[in-house]
């Protein structure tokens, strides 16, 4: 079966990718803690038809720490009308990339994080990729609407 979730389209754009340029993805017991911590936190707070996207570079030190400091700066922010559309942050030697889109849509996921290996541009090929597939899954979604 296949599916459709923005997770799964940016999964598959990933593999579609050069072997040379494709990020190398985690999907461990920390890096799965870690998404699915800071996802759950920040949800209620992303606009409706925002998408935030959350790199970080593996191994998380300190994954319960440095989520919880995410998400403290995070929220503030999200909060605000004038929210920044991109951030970098290093947090307990973390490296944390995120990226407010516009999903279009009230149904599009709040939240994508990806933890992914050290590599020369991982994070911005993650993030650009993600941020394609919420603005492409917006456009399908408002043609199938009308």
């Amino acid at each position: 079966m296949v599916s459709n979730t923005i997770h799964d389209l940016v999964l598959r754009e990933i593999a579609a990718l050069d072997a040379s340029a494709r990020p190398r993805l985690r999907f461990d017991k920390v890096a799965n803690e870690f998404v699915n911590t800071v996802g759950s936190a920040l949800s209620e707070a992303v606009p409706d038809g925002q998408t935030v996207i959350v790199t970080i570079t593996a191994p998380i030190r300190q994954g319960t720490k440095t989520a919880a400091e995410l998400v403290n700066k995070m929220l503030p922010l999200l909060r605000r009308s004038s929210a920044p559309t991109e951030m970098r942050e290093e947090i307990h030697g973390n490296d944390i990339r995120v990226r407010l889109v516009s999903a279009g849509s009230r149904k599009a996921a709040k939240t994508l994080g990806f933890v992914h290996n050290p590599g020369p541009g991982a994070a911005e090929v993650l993030l650009d990729i993600a941020a394609s597939c919420v603005k492409a899954r917006s456009v399908s979604t408002r043609a199938k609407s009308r």
